[in-house]
């Protein structure tokens, strides 16, 4: 096969669109720093005409060991995060955000959109098996397409993974010879660990919060992790183009390492006669 083929980036181009549906899941150590980041957004893109409606969702109330660590101040110790969040931020931008203090599992969703509703996100900023298989099991049950854009760190270093598509049929279609990129695999295809329950601990996890007081976490790392998702948010919404999938970090070493959109790297998610197709094109 062309090598240069193999290696030549494809571009997810997003469609002209004038609202945007986001969920994000998780208000915690990383979410609640995202979710500045979503009011930002909305402030801008609201200049050319275009909304976000965003949704915080988070069961959780801010403890005093949340404070300096996540997003939040003395003053919201016990108060509901997502509550916190959606009115800090609509109060600051103007944004029109709305909250739930239930778990995303217990939600129940409206699955008629307006029209013009035809960019949906959901971020998720969660941290164990089954939070992230709530999440898994609402993309896959929708007849609608959604972005999930998962997010995860450990003591100094972590991941950012995006995708869009589970369905075996899509591996036909995930890319094109014009050099566009219609699907990627959803990021439970991408590390099938992030939804295997053998891996949870059968202890109690402890929080971000814990972890730092412990040192087995660096205090800045979610706001790094943050930035990542928020810089694949600017690409998808203000850009309207993405020519990568995936970004892991290493926050000790100051290193990054950004997986682009290639043949060679989606030819485990696709169908061999595409990849042949195209590699010798």
């Amino acid at each position: 096969m062309d090598t240069l083929r193999l290696q030549k980036k494809y571009k997810v181009i997003v469609p002209e669109y004038k609202r945007c549906l986001i969920y994000l899941v998780g208000c915690g150590g990383t979410g609640s720093f995202i979710a500045q980041n979503l009011a930002r957004l909305d402030y801008f893109l609201r200049r050319s005409g275009r909304l976000i409606e965003t949704c915080f969702i988070d069961p959780d109330q801010v403890r005093e060991e949340n404070v300096g660590r996540q997003n939040f101040c003395p003053q919201d110790i016990g108060k509901p995060k997502s509550k916190i969040l959606s009115e800090r931020y609509n109060f600051a931008y103007g944004s029109k955000s709305s909250y739930s203090t239930l778990s995303f599992k217990d939600l129940q969703f409206e699955r008629n959109f307006p029209y013009d509703t035809n960019l949906r996100i959901i971020i998720g900023a969660v941290d164990t098996t089954l939070s992230r298989l709530s999440i898994d099991t609402f993309v896959r049950n929708q007849g609608i397409s959604y972005w999930w854009l998962d997010c995860g760190n450990s003591y100094s270093s972590g991941q950012v993974l995006l995708g869009n598509s589970w369905r075996r049929e899509d591996r036909s279609e995930m890319i094109n010879p014009l050099g566009i990129c219609k699907y990627l695999p959803l990021p439970s295809i991408q590390h099938p660990e992030l939804i295997d329950p053998n891996f949870d601990s059968s202890t109690p996890r402890r929080s971000c919060a814990q972890l730092v007081d412990r040192g087995e976490q660096n205090l800045f790392v979610n706001q790094l992790v943050a930035s990542f998702v928020s810089s694949f948010l600017y690409h998808l919404l203000v850009l309207r183009e993405l020519d990568h999938y995936a970004a892991y970090f290493d926050f000790s070493t100051c290193s990054s390492k950004v997986y682009p959109i290639t043949l060679e790297n989606l030819s485990k998610y696709i169908t061999k006669k595409l990849v042949h197709a195209i590699a010798n094109n």
